[in-house]
């Protein structure tokens, strides 16, 4: 027990090093852990049960912004036995599909992303359940932009408002791009107390070019009309220990780096379980989220979190409380999130896996 303790600790002060050289974000979700398509598709197979459902809904800056920013993820994952019929060769298929949306109201800047999922986990030791997966992830990436509510300098009529017309030539408000991932993650579970894994991946790994004006035929020489996406890494990992029959923790930590910006997010998860029969069980943590950007190395969200788990169901429910505003005496840039994940045909005695 006190190695794998050591380990997340370990991996704890070696991520702090880490942020300070590195950089990123994109659109992203504070309960990540429901998520896993979105943070590694390795991941995809790697839970308990056959099939696993889940969605997450991420509504930010409601207390600075009229409109605020909604983002919505939906995905599902199966894992499929390859009958080696082996004890010492467990292989198995994970398949998958995940939806992204997100919308910035105001000028309905909309991206919408579905991607297919596919990993194998193959075998290295039977008798502790530990797996080498290695997943790719291949996806359509959509972005469009509403015009409607856009207005230029030459619209304003020098008196009461924009409603001249603009000379402005504006390329196509709509296109997609298709965009891939790979990802690597080893899994293990030694007993039925505990659980592990920790896996890198790439995102946008072919760095699509994602600029309005791409196809565009405005013949303007200083028009630049490549804006490649940056490719996101990705380092996740996750214990879960069961310390008796009814209480158990999971830590985690995620890192994301992306151009030039950095996120850490460490946290602790402490699940209670009350029934055994019907299985419910109530999770509550906090996490701390650190960037790295243009500003420097600062704490930018408290993210305190509680859930249910009952029968094949697991409800979520976090708050991100921003700190650099509060310490800048300006808005609260607070979001909200819900989370509601399903296994299909879970077994509770197989061991507790890191899915939330």
């Amino acid at each position: 027990m006190k190695r794998y303790l050591l380990l997340i600790i370990g991996t704890s002060i070696l991520s702090i090093f880490y942020i300070q050289s590195t950089h990123g974000q994109d659109a992203h979700f504070s309960q990540f852990y429901a998520t896993p398509l979105a943070i590694n598709p390795a991941l995809a197979g790697v839970h308990t049960g056959s099939y696993r459902i889940g969605t997450v809904y991420r509504e930010q800056w409601r207390s600075a912004l009229e409109s605020p920013f909604k983002t919505t993820n939906f995905s599902g994952d199966l894992k499929l036995d390859l009958g080696l019929g082996s004890k010492s060769n467990e292989d198995y298929i994970g398949v998958g599909f995940s939806f992204f949306g997100d919308r910035v109201n105001g000028f309905d800047f909309n991206t919408t992303a579905i991607n297919l999922t596919v990993a194998y986990h193959k075998t290295i030791n039977a008798k502790k359940k530990s797996f080498l997966g290695l997943g790719a992830q291949l996806g359509v990436m959509q972005r469009s932009i509403s015009y409607e509510d856009l207005f230029f300098q030459d619209q304003f009529n020098s008196l009461d408002g924009y409603t001249l017309n603009t000379s402005e030539v504006l390329p196509e408000n709509n296109y997609a791009v298709p965009d891939f991932s790979v990802g690597l993650n080893y899994s293990s579970s030694p007993s039925k107390s505990l659980s592990y894994n920790i896996g890198v991946a790439m995102y946008h790994f072919n760095q699509p070019n994602v600029s309005f004006y791409k196809n565009s035929t405005i013949p303007d020489p200083a028009l630049e009309k490549e804006n490649n996406l940056y490719s996101r890494m990705v380092f996740n990992t996750s214990l879960s220990l069961k310390l008796s029959e009814l209480f158990a923790i999971s830590p985690r930590l995620l890192i994301l780096s992306q151009g030039d910006h950095t996120e850490l997010s460490l946290g602790n998860d402490f699940r209670i379980e009350f029934y055994e029969r019907d299985y419910m069980a109530i999770h509550f943590g906090a996490w701390l989220r650190i960037v790295d950007d243009t500003s420097g190395i600062s704490p930018e969200s408290f993210i305190p979190m509680i859930g249910l788990d009952y029968k094949n169901f697991l409800f979520g429910v976090s708050y991100d409380i921003g700190l650099q505003d509060a310490f800048d005496s300006r808005l609260g840039l607070s979001s909200f999130e819900f989370s509601v994940t399903y296994r299909g045909n879970y077994d509770n005695d197989s061991g507790y896996c890191p899915t939330f």
